[in-house]
């Protein structure tokens, strides 16, 4: 994963970034690393690929495992009754909201990333699932109507601008991959990335 992210996401032009003031490692290293990777760089790449990991991925493996072992109710219990273990589903509801694995679609077909893809899919479609059938609701956030057309309407908003930003990015990347991160076209390409960047993670904050 740390490869993909290094290699084919935005992740290191946060770099280039104003905003947080925050380098994408706490140190200098060539290769990127866990350890010292930053969690604001880690978590908005995230949000720029419209991919929220951070906020459900492995979750929906744990619920499965207790629906699968006859928790079922109790887990619906739980929801009803604990305002932490409803508060965690809901927020890994508004994460699955902003995903959209129509945009990074083209990489089912990559042979070294279609697995991974694949994987990170498989993972939204279990929580969902798991989720859905927990808080008894007929589609993520139904208890709560208006955060959802406020993610809609936002996401809606966002796309266009999220094309762009990964076009932008594509382009820098294969020019800085040829060693042409200088030239004027790459350049050109960056910068139109970065604002872009910072566009799409204000407008995809936690704030409904």
């Amino acid at each position: 994963m740390l490869t993909f992210l290094a290699e084919q996401t935005p992740l290191p032009l946060f770099d280039h970034l104003t905003i947080a003031s925050r380098p994408v490692s706490r140190r200098t290293t060539e290769k990127l690393d866990l350890e010292n990777l930053r969690a604001i760089p880690f978590v908005a790449t995230w949000s720029i690929l419209k991919i929220q990991i951070p906020g459900f991925y492995g979750l929906g493996t744990a619920l499965q495992h207790m629906l699968d072992t006859e928790r079922e109710t109790d887990l619906q219990r739980l929801y009803r009754s604990s305002r932490f273990f409803r508060a965690l589903l809901d927020n890994a509801a508004m994460s699955l909201l902003k995903s959209r694995f129509d945009v990074t679609a083209h990489l089912d077909r990559d042979e070294q990333l279609g697995p991974l893809w694949r994987r990170i899919r498989d993972e939204a479609r279990r929580v969902e699932s798991c989720i859905l059938k927990i808080a008894r609701q007929p589609w993520l956030l139904a208890n709560d109507p208006l955060v959802r057309a406020s993610i809609s309407f936002r996401e809606d908003m966002v796309l266009p601008l999220l094309v762009i930003v990964h076009d932008a990015f594509a382009r820098y990347n294969t020019l800085a991959n040829q060693g042409q991160a200088s030239c004027a076209d790459a350049i050109q390409a960056r910068k139109m990335a970065l604002k872009g960047m910072a566009a799409v993670i204000n407008a995809t904050r936690n704030a409904a």
